[in-house]
């Protein structure tokens, strides 16, 4: 840390340890690293590319204040107030930010990988592109998320709300959902590989031309949910309420939908192989132009399903 650096780094701590609002504040590309600006007022302020690695930010009020571009990683910004920040490309990696206050900021192409965001309220948030491996969202809420193709890969967002976000385009592999509630959410073209979903919401979700492979989605509410033109492969789906939803020209392969409530379900045009409907409740079910081989309906009521031709 150069002189000039060390100077503008004592100016700010000493400025905030007395007390002083430091909002509308202009500083940009300063060595801050270590800097302790806790409870700082630093609203409206303009900080670019300022290095604030291992900074204590808890309980900072950085409203409207942009950030682009700052590497924050490993600083603490727990409670802070981050609403309406601007914070694209900077690089947040292990930094702490339970419970901070996220609503409609900005971290579009940002650097969470390992960030602690539990708690967090983050509603509209902009997560676009965002490296979001290893980061904890969990008990958070993102209802109204803009996730668009982020890496979500061994991401936890366990009981965290979802609702209306869209995660179009994203990767999520071995994330963790369980109990998450993506009401509403579009998730079409993601990538969801080895996650777990169980007692997850996914009513009315839409999750057209998506890759879905080995997920445990056991007890799952996809009532009304649309997976037209996807792939899924090796999914379990047991006890999962999946009436009126649809899965128009999916491709299945090993799929479980044992015990499962598919009431006006629509399968017209699917390619179902070696797939369990064991015990199902299929009442209205529609496998109009659907090709299934090595189905099996062990237990199920077919008399009111309509298509169902196999080639066992």
């Amino acid at each position: 840390m150069g002189k000039d650096d060390q100077r503008v780094k004592h100016k700010l701590e000493r400025s905030v340890k007395e007390g002083r609002r430091l909002t509308g504040l202009v500083v940009t590309g300063v060595n801050l690293q270590n800097a302790n600006l806790q409870r700082a007022d630093l609203r409206q302020g303009l900080w670019d590319d300022n290095n604030l690695s291992y900074a204590n930010l808890r309980m900072a009020d950085m409203r409207f204040t942009r950030l682009k571009r700052c590497r924050l990683d490993f600083a603490d910004l727990s409670a802070a107030n981050l609403e309406h920040a601007s914070l694209e490309a900077a690089t947040l990696r292990s930094a702490r930010l339970v419970g901070a206050y996220l609503a409609r900021a900005n971290l579009e192409r940002a650097d969470l990988r390992g960030a602690e965001l539990r708690y967090t309220y983050a509603a509209q948030v902009a997560l676009n592109q965002a490296d979001l491996k290893g980061a904890s969202f969990a008990f958070s809420d993102l209802s109204g998320a803009m996730v668009r193709e982020a890496n979500l890969t061994c991401c936890t967002l366990e009981e965290c709300s979802l609702k209306a976000s869209s995660l179009k385009g994203a990767f999520l592999r071995e994330t963790v959902l369980n109990g998450a509630n993506l009401k509403g959410a579009e998730l079409d073209g993601v990538w969801l590989v080895s996650c777990n979903l169980h007692g997850a919401s996914l009513l009315g979700v839409s999750v057209k031309d998506a890759l879905i492979s080995r997920i445990e989605a056991v007890n799952v509410n996809l009532a009304g949910g649309t997976l037209d033109g996807s792939t899924l492969l090796d999914c379990d789906f047991s006890k999962c309420n999946i009436s009126r939803a649809s899965f128009r020209s999916t491709r299945m392969k090993g799929v479980c939908f044992n015990g499962a409530y598919l009431h006006f379900a629509s399968f017209d045009g699917a390619v179902l192989e070696d797939c369990s409907f064991a015990y199902s409740h299929m009442e209205g079910a529609d496998f109009t132009g659907a090709r299934l081989k090595n189905a099996q309906f062990e237990g199920v009521d077919l008399s009111n399903v309509r298509g169902i031709e196999t080639d066992n």
